[in-house]
């Protein structure tokens, strides 16, 4: 697409991307992948957008949010407050040295992906934080917003406001449609990725794809991957992979372990 636009500019028109990652807290809850619908209650805890033709890095942050006592025993309680006073500290490290840790994205990042514009939100209200994610995008009107996997991250986004009580459409729509729209399909017509075509309607300026399924399907008359996991892709277009995690955590554990890293994962997974 972005060739076409080279080779036959149109005047006034410009072609504009943008990319979006989440990040979701699923120590105390684990969704169901495949029934999003009813399961979205792990709170999206780190998001990320970056927009191609500014050159602009969005990370939405939500404060550590502190456990409720409901649903634990007394002392799995203790055990889980220990964890969010751990991941709080973190986090006041990073609000007191956001230039610090910006710095670090830069040295780490600009001889791969050229020097980006970090930005840096915190927020204390989830709803806020997911509203603010697209508000920035129906400000922006990039042409194409892309997900690596979007029937996670937009998918979990939609149900995500409805399980906190709101309305897809008066968040994710732009407020110049008077009457918005907006639901997610899901193809489940084939097990194979590079046949399938999810799709999100959405009143906006915007056109959400899934990249994944874009990059299976555009190969697939090429010798077939052995995977489309991030990390493979990664390796195989830019010999380059995904944030690791801390020795001795995991995708649950990872943001109570290392929240600054986290983040950085969540950054880098664009």
């Amino acid at each position: 697409m972005q060739e076409w636009y080279r080779k036959y500019p149109l005047k006034n028109v410009k072609f504009s991307r943008a990319f979006i990652d989440i990040e979701t807290d699923i120590l105390d809850y684990s969704p169901d992948l495949d029934k999003l619908n009813g399961t979205a209650y792990a709170p999206v805890n780190c998001a990320t957008i970056i927009l191609d033709e500014t050159k602009e890095v969005f990370t939405f942050v939500l404060e550590p949010q502190k456990p409720q006592k409901v649903s634990f025993t007394p002392e799995a309680y203790q055990q889980r407050l220990k964890k969010y006073e751990a991941q709080l500290k973190m986090h006041q490290s990073l609000m007191s040295h956001q230039s610090e840790f910006i710095q670090d994205l830069h040295d780490s990042f600009d001889k791969t992906y050229g020097v980006l514009d970090y930005k840096i939100r915190v927020y204390q209200e989830e709803i806020e934080l997911i509203a603010d994610i697209f508000r920035l995008i129906n400000d922006r009107k990039p042409n194409f917003c892309l997900a690596w996997n979007m029937r996670f991250d937009i998918q979990y986004l939609y149900e995500r406001i409805r399980a906190l009580g709101y309305r897809p459409e008066s968040i994710m729509c732009h407020p110049d449609f008077s009457n918005p729209k907006c639901f997610f399909k899901v193809d489940r017509s084939t097990f194979k990725i590079e046949k399938q075509y999810d799709f999100f309607y959405c009143s906006s300026y915007t056109t959400y794809i899934c990249q994944m399924r874009l990059y299976a399907s555009i190969r697939k008359s090429q010798h077939m991957l052995k995977s489309v996991s991030l990390n493979a892709i990664g390796d195989r277009e830019l010999r380059d992979r995904k944030v690791d995690y801390p020795p001795n955590a995991n995708i649950m554990t990872f943001p109570y372990t290392d929240w600054l890293l986290f983040i950085k994962y969540n950054i880098k997974d664009i």
